[in-house]
């Protein structure tokens, strides 16, 4: 994705998570307050797409994000550690041939996901 496209993927992504209704004649339609949000990417605007993500969520409510690049991961870790839940790690690995008779798991990328949690107010 180039950085036009992540920027208007971020206006788009931010204006669905708008509180208010949208105007007549937006492209982008309003969304309901979700209870439980995955974000698989985000760019350089991680930090500010996550925040939008947690205000807009009822309290109680669950993100997960996942992450596969270094400046993701780093992101990720570094963004609101208090609503941090839990962090794992998937190993990918795909079945390869071995000498044309056996075969193994050939490693791929490692996928982290981060789980989020936005706090119950009483």
């Amino acid at each position: 994705m180039n950085s036009i496209d992540e920027t208007r993927f971020f206006d788009d992504a931010c204006q669905a998570l708008a509180t208010e209704s949208p105007s007549p004649g937006d492209s982008v339609p309003f969304l309901p307050p979700p209870d439980r949000i995955f974000i698989g990417g985000g760019g350089r605007d991680l930090p500010k797409l996550l925040a939008a993500c947690m205000e807009r969520m009822p309290p109680g409510g669950i993100m997960a994000a996942s992450a596969v690049t270094l400046e993701s991961f780093h992101a990720l870790s570094a963004w609101s550690p208090d609503r941090r839940t839990g962090l794992c790690s998937l190993n990918i690995a795909h079945e390869q041939s071995i000498a044309g008779t056996s075969h193994h798991l050939k490693q791929q990328n490692t996928i982290y996901l981060f789980t989020f949690q936005k706090e119950i107010t009483s």
